[in-house]
């Protein structure tokens, strides 16, 4: 064992995927719904069942089928509603994330079996039938108070060790069993669609894919690129490449260094590559290409010439009691038009100590240690010039551990409000800052890029990220500007020579900056 040094219940040498998802949320590992001990399970609770299936004659006697796991769910929402009341639980439920990991067994069980199943199904009815299987389930959570679900696509199941044992007990051949990749392409394509479905019928319900299969395939293709030695054979087990599922039993192989491996036994992976995966479904990019690292840059002024920029990226960072966002982008709109006036007053007799504290009620005491992994705010220090506060920085110089409200009040102009001075002390020094509002970068997308993506992937090595920094063509970028000029007129040299340093910002009523 890798991790925990002693036997889990876990098929891996160590964490699998909601283990990593858990620590990156900062919550304690998720505990298995079976395991001995009095759980509160508040935090989260696992109900798989290694070798279960979607179908319930997947392995069937053998492990807890994916509707008996709804049932242990259903006993778990009725102890908790015992334990913490109602609407409590009401709450918890429309803010979990249900995360489903299921299919591998069901297409898996008619290769490694005498299964007759496709003397009567066509592939795609039994393709069907996995995928009706899941939905109803999602259904049946959706109607107890479930709103958010996270599902993955299959790992192309032809080419695990156990596929490529029975490969050469079939043919002789020792590549991939395109049989059941085939199997395995056809659930990808169709369980999207089914998600997509379901949205159209089920208010409020959002869901996720991740692309395992993209993911698994370049890795397949590259492993060195990304730290992988050996993606054929199993670290454990028996039989060719290691893919008998024997691990642990009188007769198996064991090999040397785990980390070599994306396998751990015919089927399942190391929780190094667990990890890898870990990584591309959580931290960084939400987007369900898997291989991408998404960046959101918010730029522009919109109220008054003010950074509206730096305002919504605090809202969306900031977090609520259970570590959940504060405001929710539909939010934000709605709280800008109750709110700016008192923030942004056109009187010029108001005083700025009110908004300032209109800022810090608002903000409470965040700091820019969000729910978000990775936060990145640029503002100008009048000594040391464009200052960036991030997570990124923070992990370098805790002293840049700035309030979230320090952070909005220095997202107004000069004209609104003087220069901002706050002081941040850490166990190893004091730093102070003396912040004004002008433009302290004007390419925050650059920013966010190259000084916090890129720094991150040389600092936590590639591996963590499955790509090089310089692969900017797999960074899915969106840019939202705010504010529009006042003008569409054009301007030529000889009309602009004439502007002066006033004329520049308001000529015409126009604003060129």
């Amino acid at each position: 064992m890798t991790y925990f040094k002693h036997p889990t219940g876990r098929i891996s040498d160590g964490r699998l995927i909601p283990d990593f998802i858990a620590e990156f949320a900062k919550l304690p590992l998720i505990p298995l719904y079976l395991q001995p001990g009095d759980h509160k399970f508040s935090n989260g609770v696992n109900f798989a069942s290694g070798g279960a299936g979607a179908l319930a004659g997947t392995n069937q006697g053998l492990v807890l089928d994916l509707q008996t796991q709804l049932s242990n769910f259903k006993n778990t929402e009725k102890q908790l509603r015992q334990k913490l009341g109602a609407s409590e639980v009401k709450a918890l439920l429309s803010t979990a994330v249900y995360m489903f990991s299921i299919g591998t067994n069901d297409y898996m069980i008619p290769f490694t079996t005498n299964s007759t199943v496709f003397q009567s199904y066509s592939k795609k009815e039994y393709v069907k039938m996995v995928i009706g299987n899941i939905t109803s389930v999602i259904q049946e959570i959706y109607s107890m108070g479930g709103r958010k679900f996270g599902l993955s696509k299959l790992l192309p199941l032809g080419c695990t060790p156990i596929s490529r044992g029975l490969n050469i007990v079939r043919t002789g051949g020792s590549g991939c069993l395109e049989e059941v990749t085939v199997l395995a392409k056809l659930h990808n394509r169709a369980l999207p669609k089914a998600l997509k479905e379901l949205k159209s019928q089920l208010k409020g319900y959002t869901y996720s894919v991740f692309d395992a299969y993209t993911v698994a395939d370049a890795l397949f293709n590259s492993p060195s690129k990304y730290g992988f030695e050996e993606v054929k054979k199993a670290c454990c087990g028996s039989g060719p490449f290691r893919g008998s599922i024997t691990c642990g039993q009188k007769v198996y192989q064991l090999c040397d260094n785990v980390s070599e491996y994306f396998f751990f036994d015919g089927i399942h992976p190391t929780e190094k590559a667990n990890y890898q995966f870990a990584k591309l479904i959580s931290p960084l990019q939400r987007s369900t290409h898997g291989n991408q690292i998404t960046v959101l840059s918010i730029d522009g002024g919109g109220i008054r010439g003010t950074s509206t920029g730096g305002l919504v990226t605090a809202m969306l960072a900031a977090p609520n009691k259970q570590n959940h966002p504060l405001f929710s982008a539909k939010d934000i709109n709605d709280f800008y038009l109750e709110n700016s006036p008192k923030i942004f007053p056109h009187s010029k007799s108001s005083k700025h100590f009110e908004r300032i504290e209109y800022c810090q009620r608002k903000a409470r005491r965040y700091t820019v240690v969000p729910h978000i992994d990775k936060y990145c705010d640029p503002n100008f220090d009048i000594n040391t010039q464009p200052t960036i506060f991030s997570s990124f920085n923070l992990k370098n110089d805790p002293s840049t551990d700035a309030l979230l409200s320090d952070i909005c009040i220095r997202t107004q102009l000069p004209n609104l409000s003087p220069a901002h001075y706050l002081k941040q002390r850490s166990i190893s020094k004091v730093r102070e800052f003396n912040l004004i509002d002008v433009v302290a970068v004007n390419n925050p997308t650059l920013v966010a890029i190259s000084d916090q993506v890129s720094k991150a992937i040389n600092r936590e090595g590639p591996d963590s990220f499955c790509m090089n920094p310089m692969e900017y063509g797999r960074f899915l970028v969106l840019s939202l500007g705010t504010g529009t000029a006042k003008s569409e007129e054009k301007y030529d040299a000889e009309e602009a020579a004439k502007w002066g340093l006033l004329g520049w910002l308001t000529a015409d009523n126009s604003t060129h900056w």
